[in-house]
């Protein structure tokens, strides 16, 4: 038997779900921080996690350490605002 859902919320309360908004403009600015990984990236290491995860094909701390190896390989690749204006002092 597969695992299965089940919801114990209450459908009569407001779903926050249209309240959530992610804006990065603060940390951007003053951090430097830009996205690493475009949303195609995103969603296919996302589906990616949970497909091994629930086929038995890795667990979820081997397949979160395998996301944050691909992360940071790519994160080191890639210059921030902030990176590229401490180099401009230099």
């Amino acid at each position: 038997m597969r695992n299965q859902l089940i919801s114990q919320s209450d459908p009569q309360a407001p779903h926050e779900a249209s309240l959530l908004n992610l804006v990065i403009d603060k940390v951007h600015h003053q951090l430097g921080w830009s996205f690493r990984w475009d949303f195609a990236t995103t969603v296919e290491r996302t589906v990616g996690w949970y497909r091994q995860v629930q086929e038995g094909q890795a667990s979820a701390l081997a397949c979160c350490l395998a996301d944050l190896e691909g992360y940071n390989t790519s994160a080191s690749s890639v210059i921030s605002p902030r990176q590229e204006a401490n180099a401009d002092v230099r």
